[in-house]
């Protein structure tokens, strides 16, 4: 409120017409398909999910002018995605090439998502890496057995060897019977030291008859 000399000396609520959200009720969407582009899915991307009665595809790019790379937190992601976990089918999330990954960031099990089917993200967020960027933990147990494609992306020659290591031993496991498909990412694909590598993973995949692609 005002003072008598015109100055501002005190403050009352209710002096300001101060805007409410106004926040979705749960399960309210018959939306099935979310595609978020510069978004921070532990937070912004929270109302969309939870406001979809039975989402089963979505895309998620952290990322944008406004949030930072270190603002992506990958077991809260997993958290909020969980919320749909019955009906989910295709999942794609495209974190920052700069977030600093260490053992204990990751995206958690997705063991229990019974209708996933497609996957693409890092093996970082999959698994979790050390700092040496070596995986700390196994696709095939952090898989569900649901899953028909798998997209996977790796940064640097260790993490590279561990994703040819573990993307082997998943193409030949049993409890992948539905596993089509594996799309290998990485920008040094082409470099001569690589090439026995993914020979030898190309002759796995040939063996369960699973289709490979690598860029």
């Amino acid at each position: 409120m005002l003072a008598d000399d015109g100055n501002i000396d005190e403050y009352e609520v209710d002096d300001f017409d101060i805007p409410k959200r106004n926040f979705l009720s749960p399960k309210c969407w018959n939306i099935t398909e979310v595609d978020l582009e510069e978004s921070n899915p532990a937070e912004g991307a929270r109302e969309w999910i939870q406001g979809c009665k039975a989402l089963r595809s979505i895309r998620i790019v952290h990322g944008g002018g406004m949030i930072p790379d270190d603002a992506f937190q990958p077991s809260k992601t997993h958290e909020l995605l969980s919320l749909q976990k019955s009906t989910l089918e295709s999942l794609w999330v495209d974190n920052p090439d700069t977030y600093m990954w260490s053992d204990d960031q990751w995206m958690e099990s997705f063991v229990d998502f019974t209708a996933l089917n497609v996957i693409c993200a890092s093996l970082a967020s999959l698994v979790g890496v050390d700092e040496l960027n070596v995986p700390v933990r196994k696709l095939p147990d952090v898989l569900p057995s649901s899953l028909e494609t798998l997209c996977v992306a790796v940064d640097g020659d260790d993490s590279l060897n561990g994703a040819i290591d573990q993307l082997a031993e998943l193409a030949a496991s049993r409890n992948f019977s539905k596993l089509a498909t594996i799309h290998l990412e990485y920008n040094q694909f082409r470099e001569p030291r690589n090439a026995m590598r993914l020979e030898w993973l190309e002759q796995r995949r040939q063996e369960a008859s699973v289709l490979f692609f690598s860029s």
